[in-house]
């Protein structure tokens, strides 16, 4: 992919959801509708709503992730302003459990303009 060609981008968060079969499954079950479209469920509506409110979000969909033990995979990057490229992943396991996905948006809420924001320790693995 090119540069962006937007003199405003200041660059941003790039928030992948796994839309793999499981992974929405367990998104839709803390849905009150019936839908097969990850993004359609009540979970991921906080986060789809920020980016979308996000100057330099990018919010994207991302195949399984292999890790179906894992929970709901959400992975999160910083896209460089004027690239179309991300960079630099964490990967969130269990985004589901409230604890984790009110540090997830939280995280993401941040201010991503200068450059990434550190996962909170929370969202880190520890070996």
């Amino acid at each position: 992919m090119g540069a962006r060609t937007d003199p405003s981008d200041e660059g941003g968060p790039t928030v992948g959801l796994c839309a793999g079969m499981r992974c929405a499954a367990l998104w839709r079950r803390h849905s009150a509708e019936s839908t097969s479209d990850v993004f359609c469920t009540e979970g991921p509506a906080r986060i789809r709503n920020l980016i979308r409110a996000t100057k330099g979000g990018v919010l994207v969909r991302l195949p399984c992730m292999g890790s179906c033990s894992d929970g709901p995979m959400v992975g999160v990057a910083y896209r460089p302003a004027h690239s179309a490229t991300s960079e630099g992943a964490t990967w969130i396991a269990c985004a589901d459990t409230p604890r984790t996905y009110s540090a997830l948006v939280e995280w993401v809420a941040g201010d991503w303009s200068r450059g990434p924001v550190t996962a909170p320790q929370s969202l880190r693995r520890r070996p």
